[in-house]
């Protein structure tokens, strides 16, 4: 019986979101998946053919060199000497680089020297928040982002009162936990010496109050960005090392 398979075009550097059916080992048909944040169900005809690409009878599987079937070590090092020939001769401004969606070549098909392309396609994907990421911010506010947003607060706020009540127990004045997922403890020593107790005794990390300058003191940071299982299991640690 025919199923569908949410996957990702790989044929250029967009990585459209796909929903592909597949019947038995066969790929009968590729569209664009709706739900992806990003692409939002378009995808180009590249994409739409993956089908008729997956089963070509003439479809490259396996690298080769003149015309027979090689390894990837024989052929990365077949191009690279080939790669090594062109820059020799030319400069490394002879070698260009095609990573598709208008990325490699100007608006008349000209090759583009290497280096400006990568500081291009650098400052474009990482100079700021990324697409997708502004996308998840943005889910923030959908009824569905917020249901789940206060679900993760809660869990975190949860953690954050076992770990201030652990420690409370154990004798330690405590600040936090209430409203933020960091305890600091009143350790009533050099910080840093309560970080290496903690660390070599109980294997358990966390941040010296020291390092937030001469008010942090005395005092270590305790996250509650954990699952609970693990903050359990670091707080019997804890406290077995403080016996």
């Amino acid at each position: 019986m025919p199923r569908d398979e949410r996957s990702y075009c790989r044929i250029c550097a967009a990585a459209c979101g796909i929903v592909v059916t597949i019947d038995g080992d066969r790929v009968v048909r590729v569209r664009g998946d709706d739900q992806h944040p990003v692409s939002r169900g378009y995808t180009c005809s590249k994409g739409r053919g993956i089908a008729a690409w997956h089963h070509a009878s003439n479809r490259l599987d396996r690298p080769r060199v003149g015309g027979r079937e090689c390894t990837w070590d024989e052929l990365l090092t077949d191009l690279g000497a080939r790669l090594d020939a062109v820059i020799d001769a030319d400069g490394p401004d002879a070698v260009a680089l095609y990573l598709a969606t208008g990325m490699a070549y100007d608006a008349a098909g000209h090759a583009q020297p290497v280096h400006a392309l990568w500081h291009r396609r650098h400052s474009t994907k990482f100079n700021g928040v990324s697409y997708p990421i502004q996308k998840a911010a943005a889910a923030i506010y959908t009824d569905a982002g917020k249901q789940e947003t206060s679900a993760l607060i809660n869990h975190y706020l949860a953690n954050a009162k076992l770990i201030r009540d652990a420690m409370t127990k154990l004798g330690f004045t405590c600040i936090g936990g209430d409203n933020a997922p960091y305890i600091w403890v009143n350790t009533g020593r050099d910080s840093w010496e309560f970080f290496d107790l903690l660390l070599n005794q109980a294997q358990v990390v966390c941040t010296p109050g020291a390092g937030f300058g001469k008010c942090g003191e005395g005092h270590v940071r305790i996250s509650a960005f954990n699952s609970r299982e693990n903050v359990e299991t670091s707080l019997a640690r804890i406290a077995a090392a403080l016996k």
